[in-house]
């Protein structure tokens, strides 16, 4: 008595297409031997692994090395092709194995199947499993031989269950009073404002017209003392820079969402991608995990995500960041020197907070830009040579050179 937990599964019944689980049981630097009976083992190919990572020799225990799969996993597989295998073969049948369900292969042997017609299903008959040659005459097999596609399809559109199908459907009744709806009315187009008062007019003018028109208007409505109402002409100029500065904002709003949309379908983009190299392989990983280790470990070890400013919060990835510069003199000789604390500071907290002291309150009067990688660097190099002409302007030298020439 035999127990398997495979099934029962022989070469004859085993068809190009199919989807089994099998268990790898075996590797070489070809692939996988996937088991898909207890009779039947198949080659699972590296080409239809996809993301696999095999070594190129084997190691001490024999075993090539990968990414994921070892012996006794279960994986869903096609067969891809079927073959008697060569005499002088050990293996008495040649199964190809693939993964990947949308295989080129495989989708062409799909497409020549669904098409495939036979000619006793066509007219409503199942076909028989006896010798399609015996109990016909001569005439029958020439008939057949001279049977072409045309034939077949006219025999599909009368088949049987078609017909049946077309059946379960009623007539469609047009009813051409409301059919077609009617057209849709068309969309009243706005008017174009006249802008015609303010033409040639820099952003600066207006914006400053804007904002002395609107602070008068403010102090009438208030009921300051001494202030006077808006004149006609005011008024009017009033009502046309209101509407280009509701322009303004109309287009920058609308500037802002288009890239929010953007970023937003980049980022749909990159999920899609991933979801469909995922559904290709349900088993494997998509990223190569050996490279990953080794990338996560060199960031553990140099603390490139440690590294941000202690004001902001902000890593070098989010704003460049930099050190401060401090001229002191010297506790022995009094020579008046560059000291540097190496706190992390960001050019938000330098520029536009405005901090100008470290972590122990010495004080920052230069702020350095730093090259922590290649994009960082590429970033902080405007600010770089700002910060040299403010060293090389002449007053760094005056300050510094009090003993002689350093």
């Amino acid at each position: 008595m035999k127990l398997s937990l495979q099934p029962r599964l022989t070469f004859e019944e085993l068809r190009i297409g199919g989807k089994h689980e099998g268990i790898v049981v075996d590797t070489s630097h070809l692939g996988l031997f996937v088991a898909l009976s207890d009779s039947l083992v198949g080659l699972l190919p590296r080409a239809q692994l996809g993301v696999g990572a095999f070594a190129e020799g084997p190691e001490e225990d024999g075993w090539y090395r990968r990414s994921v799969y070892k012996r006794g996993d279960i994986v869903t597989v096609w067969v891809l092709r079927k073959a008697l295998a060569d005499a002088n073969s050990r293996r008495r049948y040649k199964i190809d194995l693939t993964m990947d369900k949308y295989n080129e292969e495989l989708s062409s042997h799909f497409l020549k199947s669904s098409l495939k017609v036979l000619d006793a299903g066509a007219s409503g008959r199942q076909p028989g499993a006896e010798d399609p040659k015996v109990g016909k005459t001569a005439m029958d097999l020439n008939f057949e031989e001279t049977f072409d596609a045309e034939d077949k399809f006219f025999l599909i559109k009368n088949n049987r269950l078609i017909k049946d199908a077309m059946s379960q459907y009623p007539e469609l009744v047009i009813d051409y009073t409301t059919d077609p709806p009617p057209p849709p009315q068309e969309a009243t187009k706005t008017k174009s404002f006249d802008f015609s008062l303010i033409e040639g007019w820099s952003v600066r003018k207006i914006t400053e017209e804007h904002k002395r028109l609107c602070d008068k208007e403010h102090k009438f409505k208030e009921s300051a003392q001494g202030a006077k109402p808006l004149s006609k002409e005011e008024e009017r100029l009033l009502t046309v820079l209101k509407k280009k500065v509701e322009q303004w904002g109309n287009e920058y709003y609308e500037g802002v969402c288009k890239k929010i949309e953007r970023h937003q379908k980049f980022i749909e983009d990159i999920h899609r991608k991933i979801k469909e190299e995922r559904d290709k392989y349900p088993y494997k990983s998509i990223i190569d995990l050996d490279k990953f280790r080794e990338l996560s470990q060199r960031i553990a070890e140099k603390g490139y995500h440690e590294r941000c400013c202690f004001v902001t919060r902000l890593c070098y990835k989010e704003d460049v960041l930099g050190v401060g510069l401090e001229i002191v003199p010297e506790s022995d000789t009094g020579r008046k020197i560059f000291q540097c604390s190496f706190d992390l500071l960001s050019k938000e907290a330098f520029k536009d907070f405005g901090i100008r002291s470290g972590v122990w309150k010495e004080k920052v009067e230069f702020w350095l830009p730093l090259a922590i990688d290649a994009r960082h660097f590429r970033r902080a190099l405007p600010y770089l040579a700002e910060c040299f002409r403010q060293l090389g302007d002449g007053r760094v030298e005056a300050a510094t050179r009090s003993y002689g020439t350093q």
